[in-house]
């Protein structure tokens, strides 16, 4: 390898590590209405031309590996649907997204996860950019003055870092019951608990309670029994708590609201079947949800006025919605096809690390899936880490299938 292709190769690495630890966040800089920035975007772009030039000078422009046939198809069909957005740039602008999150960040890390090396070096940053997050949320929480709702981490709202807790808490979990050093078994499982205490959104809270559970069961019944043991704790001791945890994360997702009227969210919900049943085929247009739910309200109560929760949305009914049915189908197509895949390459690991990190990987997926119900999750922030987590099942699976296609050297 000439000295300029190593050159190129190794920013190109570090650069991936940065955005490791950048991409948590949703401070961005605002461009144009509702259209921000942050400081991973540009930096995306900047490493995949020079990893486009890298890969052709070293001449592996084949040796690429592309995204799923459901993430592909994902992508087209939210192409398409900007034919039928009344708003073109939110569609322009939410096809850049994901574009940018499972398809161009997808590829930049599963060529960088080639080795195991690699792979546990952006797990110990993956777990630190957790780490300060789960922190700045431990400070809002006993923080006085702040309400739930901004008890957020770097994130806009609690929503948002619920999800990015049931992307990450999962993995450390995962990673936590096959780890050999007593020190970062314990930073895991530090990390792990003040994240289940900052997550005052109901959504995540169900999803992470879920996914631990699984994760335990498929590790042993003496985890499984620890896990009901601690979950059963926190919920008792919830109430002698600053914020009392459980309660606000269940107030955040109650049917009905304190007046015993039905929360805004379902009634939206609702609105949004209709839209759905009116454009099953492409959606209204990506990023043209918000323009248009408010026509299919019907004689249900309107919301107009009422303050709806920020980013309270269903991820499924926005996707059906704005892409159509089509779409939504890939979608959950594209999380099937790397929840599986992450099961059945952690039942065949025989490295520690390795089977931790793939079931961990799958209780990150099975938590996004539930959380996703009560919260629409492709955002800012949270795409890249999903990336990240695609890419650590889509890595091992290509090292998978080049080994078979390698014809096996004749024995005597």
């Amino acid at each position: 390898m000439s000295r300029f292709q190593n050159t190129l190769e190794k920013i190109i690495a570090c650069g991936l590590l940065a955005v490791v630890l950048l991409a948590p966040t949703q401070h961005a800089v605002q461009v144009a209405k509702d259209s921000y920035v942050s400081l991973v975007d540009p930096l995306i772009c900047i490493l995949f031309a020079l990893w486009i030039l890298h890969m052709m000078i070293a001449r592996k422009l084949r040796t690429v590996c592309f995204p799923p046939i459901f993430t592909v198809l994902f992508v087209l069909l939210a192409m398409a649907s900007v034919t039928r957005a009344t708003l073109r740039m939110n569609a322009l602008k939410d096809v850049f997204q994901y574009v940018e999150y499972v398809v161009i960040a997808y590829m930049l890390f599963v060529w960088y996860l080639r080795d195991d090396k690699k792979r546990r070096r952006l797990v110990t940053l993956f777990a630190a950019a957790a780490t300060m997050n789960v922190v700045v949320a431990l400070v809002q929480y006993f923080t006085d003055g702040i309400k739930d709702f901004d008890v957020c981490g770097t994130f806009g709202n609690r929503n948002v870092l619920g999800g990015y807790l049931s992307l990450s808490l999962p993995l450390l979990f995962g990673l936590s019951l096959y780890e050999r050093s007593v020190v970062r078994r314990a930073w895991y499982m530090l990390v792990i608990v003040g994240g289940l205490l900052v997550c005052l959104a109901g959504g995540a809270w169900i999803a992470l309670i879920a996914a631990l559970l699984i994760v335990s069961v498929l590790r042993s019944r003496a985890a499984f029994v620890a896990v009901a043991i601690f979950v059963t704790i926190a919920v008792v001791a919830s109430p002698y708590l600053p914020r009392n945890t459980v309660e606000s994360a269940h107030a955040s997702i109650a049917l009905y609201d304190d007046t015993v009227e039905i929360a805004p969210r379902y009634t939206e919900w609702q609105a949004a079947g209709y839209m759905i049943l009116d454009n099953a085929t492409l959606g209204v247009g990506a990023g043209n949800y918000q323009a248009n739910v408010g026509r299919y309200y019907g004689i249900l109560p309107d919301a107009a006025g009422v303050k709806v929760e920020a980013d309270s949305q269903n991820l499924y009914i926005v996707i059906a919605s704005t892409i159509g049915v089509t779409g939504l189908l890939c979608f959950c197509g594209m999380l099937a096809y790397f929840a599986l895949g992450a099961l059945a390459t952690s039942l065949r690991a025989t490295d520690s690390f390795q089977r931790g990190l793939q079931i961990g990987v799958f209780g990150s997926l099975v938590a996004f899936a539930i959380n996703a119900v009560w919260s629409p999750l492709l955002v800012r922030g949270i795409g890249i880490p999903l990336a990240i987590v695609f890419s650590l099942v889509g890595a091992v699976l290509q090292a998978k299938k080049k080994a078979e296609a390698e014809p096996v050297a004749p024995t005597n």
